[in-house]
C-alpha cells in the first residue's frame, strides 16, 4: 500500500466516524464543537469502524451516562488475547511488506514491539525467509501471549538500518514511521518497559535484551531449511557488500528513508 491510499483509507475511516458520531450526539441533542468531535475521532481513531458501530449501539441500549471516549469504548467488542496476536502477527508482515527494514517502526500495541524484541531486531525479522517466517509466527504468537499475562517485556520501538547507520556517522535520527494495527490497547502495556527513539538518546536503545528468558518456548527452524537459508543469506551478503561502495553517505538519511513518510493505520 502506497502513501497516498493509506492516506486515503484515514480520510475514509474519519469520515465514517465522523457520521457515526454525528448521529450519536444528534440522538442526545448533543452539539459538539469541530475541536471536540475532532478530538473524539481521534480517540477512536485506533477501533474498525464497525467496531465503534457496535460501541455506539451497545451504549444507546445500556447506558444512561453522559458520553466520553473512555466510556464508550468500554462497550466496543474486545479480543481475547489469541485474537490479538493473530491480528498483530498480519499487522507485522503487512509492515514488513510496506516498509522493510529500512525504516524504524513504532507499533501503537506496545507488546508487538516487545513479541519481536523477545528473538529479533527489526532488521533481522524482515530479513527472514518465507521459511523461517513460519517458525517465527509461532515464536511471535507464544511471545504475544506470555507478554500479555506476565507485563514483562521491552516495548520500545524498533530501529531500522537507517537508524543504525544513521548512528554510526552521527547523523540524526530518521522519521519513525507509527503503526496503528487497529488492536486497542492492552492493560498490561503500561507495564511494559518503553524508552522513545530521539536524537539525543544513546545507542544501546538499539540492543535487545528479552526479559521472558524461559517462558516461551523455543520454535527452531529444522536444520535443512536452516543450512538452505544461511547460503541465501550469503549470497545476499555478497550481493550487498558489492553494491555498498558507491552509495552517498546521506542515502540512508535522505534517500529511501523519504519514500515513505507519516503514519499508518491497519485496516
Amino acid at each position: 500500500m502506497n502513501q497516498m491510499s493509506r492516506s486515503d483509507s484515514i480520510t475514509q475511516r474519519k469520515a465514517d466516524l465522523r457520521k457515526i458520531l454525528e448521529s450519536f450526539f444528534g440522538l442526545r441533542n448533543i452539539k459538539l464543537t469541530a475541536d471536540q468531535l475532532k478530538s473524539w475521532i481521534d480517540a477512536l481513531i485506533d477501533l474498525k469502524v464497525s467496531d465503534v458501530q457496535v460501541a455506539v449501539d451497545r451504549f444507546n441500549r445500556e447506558c444512561t451516562d453522559y458520553p466520553s471516549p473512555a466510556a464508550l469504548r468500554k462497550f466496543a467488542p474486545v479480543l481475547n488475547d489469541a485474537e490479538r496476536a493473530a491480528k498483530a502477527w498480519t499487522s507485522v508482515r503487512k509492515q514488513i511488506r510496506c516498509f522493510g527494514s529500512m525504516r524504524t517502526i513504532n507499533f501503537q500495541d506496545r507488546i508487538i514491539n516487545a513479541a519481536i524484541r523477545t528473538r529479533w531486531t527489526w532488521e533481522k525479522l524482515c530479513g527472514l525467509s518465507s521459511e523461517e517466517m513460519v517458525w517465527a509466527e509461532k515464536h511471535f504468537i507464544q511471545a504475544y501471549l506470555v507478554i500479555a499475562k506476565t507485563g514483562q517485556g521491552d516495548a520500545s520501538p524498533l530501529p531500522g538500518i537507517a537508524e543504525r547507520e544513521n548512528r554510526s556517522r552521527g547523523l540524526p535520527s530518521p522519521e519513525t514511521v507509527e503503526i496503528h494495527s487497529g488492536l486497542p490497547e492492552h492493560p498490561i502495556a503500561k507495564h511494559l518497559e518503553y524508552v522513545p527513539l530521539n536524537n539525543k538518546q544513546a545507542p544501546q536503545a538499539i540492543e535487545y535484551k528479552p526479559k521472558t528468558a524461559g517462558l516461551i518456548p523455543e520454535f527452531s527452524v529444522p536444520k535443512d531449511v536452516s543450512d538452505e537459508v544461511a547460503k541465501e543469506e550469503a549470497v545476499r551478503d555478497q550481493s550487498r557488500r558489492q553494491q555498498r561502495p558507491g552509495r552517498h553517505p546521506k542515502a540512508t538519511q535522505e534517500g529511501r528513508g523519504q519514500s515513505r513518510r507519516g503514519d499508518a493505520i491497519d485496516g
